[in-house]
């Protein structure tokens, strides 16, 4: 069943495929009438968009992490929330939040990706590691550059992924 969505106001309105608006984006893409930050925002849902309405800017950071995630792994849920976004296998491995209120030392727009895992990691980058039940530590990250979305990253956040699909 194709998902639908409607277009207009009043009247003129009427229901149309999501697929006939994909479609219509990548033709809009092909003939250049369409900017590809455009086609990204209107992939997103809606939930989404709202939880970043604060810190607009922040979103392509958000999109960054999301697609990694994605890219990387299988069978993953996102859940958009009040105050969080979630990444889930079996249980919540990875989650983007933003900043409840600025901090010295770091840029105006950034989130803070959080990952649990089954011991302490040590590393400058995280700026603070939890441990909220034994043998189960949180850790967040300032993720301020699409570029610091790296190796390191990926890697924590399989580790976080590993666990969480193992966890009792």
């Amino acid at each position: 069943m194709f998902e639908k969505v409607m277009m207009g106001e009043g009247n003129g309105s009427h229901l149309i495929s999501m697929d006939m608006v994909q479609y219509t984006i990548l033709i809009a893409e092909k003939v250049g009438r369409i900017s590809r930050a455009w086609i990204e925002l209107i992939h997103m849902d809606m939930n989404t968009i709202a939880f970043f309405e604060k810190m607009p800017d922040a979103l392509p950071l958000y999109e960054t992490i999301r697609r990694m995630i994605r890219a990387e792994f299988e069978n993953v849920t996102v859940r958009v929330q009040k105050t969080q976004i979630s990444f889930s296998n079996r249980y919540n491995f990875a989650f983007v939040s933003l900043p409840v209120r600025r901090v010295k030392g770091y840029t105006s727009v950034y989130v803070i990706l959080t990952f649990g895992t089954g011991s302490r990691v040590e590393h400058p980058r995280i700026f603070q590691a939890t441990e909220p039940y034994p043998g189960r530590w949180t850790h967040h990250v300032v993720i301020q550059k699409a570029e610091e979305v790296d190796a390191q990253i990926k890697a924590w956040i399989a580790e976080a992924y590993h666990f969480s699909d193992h966890k009792r």
